[in-house]
């Protein structure tokens, strides 16, 4: 299920940050780790920094992988559902935090929305766009799930 939620995410992504061309992928899953235990995901806010003008905002990108759920039989909180959740039941606004505090906040609150949580960072250097996405525990914040993609223009 995760595979395919993320080969579906890494393919629009790819498409609408540039033209581009595959150069390879690593995937990294611990030992002993169980995905199928994973139900439901929650997307966090992506490190995306944009350097073109054509390439989505870190609002756009955040969109982009919640909507790559559509393919997997995963349940998906998407980031703007995480953000109404923490403000609903924490009464914190995690928009309007530095980057760190809202990345705690979300960390100590998504587990009670979600059994896991993906975040997905961009590195774009005008000759290649790699992508990393992260999946960890929504409970421990343990690493369950690892993958990066490379592409070149």
């Amino acid at each position: 299920m995760l595979k395919k939620f993320f080969a579906s995410f890494v393919m629009a992504a790819i498409f609408l940050i540039s033209s581009t061309a595959w150069a390879g992928y690593e995937e990294t899953i611990p030992e002993g780790v169980d995905l199928s235990t994973v139900k439901t995901l929650a997307v966090a806010l992506p490190q995306h920094y944009k350097i073109e003008a054509t390439e989505p905002t870190m609002d756009e990108f955040a969109d982009i992988l919640s909507n790559a759920a559509r393919v997997s039989k995963l349940n998906v909180v998407s980031y703007d559902d995480m953000i109404e959740n923490i403000w609903r039941d924490a009464k914190v606004d995690i928009k309007a935090l530095h980057d760190e505090n809202s990345k705690k906040i979300y960390a100590e609150n998504v587990s009670k929305y979600a059994d896991a949580y993906v975040t997905a960072t961009s590195a774009n250097n005008n000759k290649f766009v790699q992508f990393f996405f992260e999946v960890r525990d929504a409970k421990t914040g343990d690493l369950l799930y690892m993958l990066s993609t490379q592409s070149r223009y």
